[in-house]
């Protein structure tokens, strides 16, 4: 009976000792959270960061996403430090009141819907940089909501509109028309007067105008040949200059040369990355710069994996040694044949 009874209280002693760590755990909330997952392009993303649930006095609050982070704000008393795809806030516990920091984030229009973006959260302790919590969020782009029944109530007021306005112009038409007659008539009555006056006044005009040509017919003959000869000398010298112009051209062209140099091919796109044993959070895209990939165990290096567009173009890889516990930045560069570089970003996370 005692050996029974010892043996469970020795089960009962392991169960507790397994529960209330497991109980902790869960029972510890989020140091970061968003409050929606899906969101539309007109929503503002608000993303918390719960100072309450920082272990440490001093940290350094990190957030990196694979889509630019430029046009993320708050309108807290903080410092943020913004970098393309990282924010930063430097966290003094002790000299703050805060218990939360809320940041805005305005989706980028080169988004589109069914498009998901991520968000990874760190925060380093600055007196032990060893120490870092790291947590993840996704968010996916939806499309707007609109409430179909204003589009239905405004259909109905238009079409309510529409047989009054008919009724009004159909009635005003007829009275209208009326009027418009009798003054087209009047109009047309006073035109014909004034038109056969003018008629009796050009016939006279004309009768005058033949005697005085009469008259003047000599005169008019020697003018008309003196102006024809004026007119030969005038294109006869425009043609002479028209020529020594062309002349003059041909030959400056002849002299002009132009030189080409070739810098060489401006590619530096790659047409494949990928980490080897693992995937990347998205599908590569060589528009796309940033990439996430968790790894479970805690390892040195990673394989990366890069094929370029252009084979005149270099690699080269920063930051994939003596990777660490928590979120490591690994950068890709790609320098094209003249020079220009592209930088494409890996953030290893590795948990424990």
């Amino acid at each position: 009976m005692i050996k029974k009874i010892s043996k469970l209280l020795l089960i009962g002693i392991l169960l507790i000792a397994i529960i209330l760590p497991l109980q902790n755990v869960y029972a510890k909330e989020s140091f970061f959270e968003i409050r929606k997952k899906e969101v539309s392009k007109e929503d503002n993303v608000e993303i918390i960061i719960n100072l309450n649930k920082i272990d440490y006095k001093k940290s350094k609050f990190e957030l990196i996403s694979d889509t630019e982070l430029l046009q993320i704000n708050t309108k807290e008393d903080v410092v943020l430090e913004k970098n393309e795809n990282e924010v930063y806030i430097e966290i003094d516990k002790e000299k703050t009141n805060l218990t939360q920091i809320v940041l805005t984030y305005k989706i980028p229009e080169s988004k589109k819907v069914g498009d998901t973006i991520t968000f990874v959260a760190n925060v380093t302790n600055l007196n032990d940089e060893k120490e870092t919590q790291t947590e993840q969020a996704q968010i996916t782009i939806i499309e707007s909501k609109k409430d179909p029944n204003n589009k239905e109530e405004n259909q109905e007021k238009d079409n309510g509109n529409t047989p009054t306005n008919q009724d009004k112009n159909n009635e005003n038409v007829p009275a209208n028309q009326d009027k418009n007659n009798e003054i087209n008539q009047e109009k047309d009555n006073e035109t014909n007067s004034t038109n056969q006056d003018k008629k009796e006044e050009n016939k006279l005009q004309q009768d005058r105008n033949k005697e005085q040509n009469k008259n003047e017919y000599g005169t008019t003959n020697n003018q008309k040949e003196n102006s024809k000869n004026i007119e030969n000398t005038k294109t006869s010298g425009n043609n002479a200059n028209f020529s020594n112009n062309m002349s003059s051209q041909n030959s400056s062209t002849k002299q002009i040369t132009e030189t080409v140099t070739y810098n060489g091919s401006n590619n530096n796109y790659l047409s494949n990355l990928s980490v080897e044993g693992y995937n990347l959070n998205k599908e590569f895209y060589k528009d796309n710069g940033t990439y996430f990939v968790e790894i479970d165990s805690i390892v040195s290096s990673i394989n990366i994996n890069t094929e370029k567009e252009d084979g005149t173009a270099t690699v080269c890889i920063y930051g994939n040694e003596d990777l660490k516990q928590g979120t490591n930045k690994i950068l890709v560069n790609v320098t094209a044949e003249n020079g220009n570089v592209r930088t494409y970003r890996i953030y290893a996370i590795i948990k424990a």
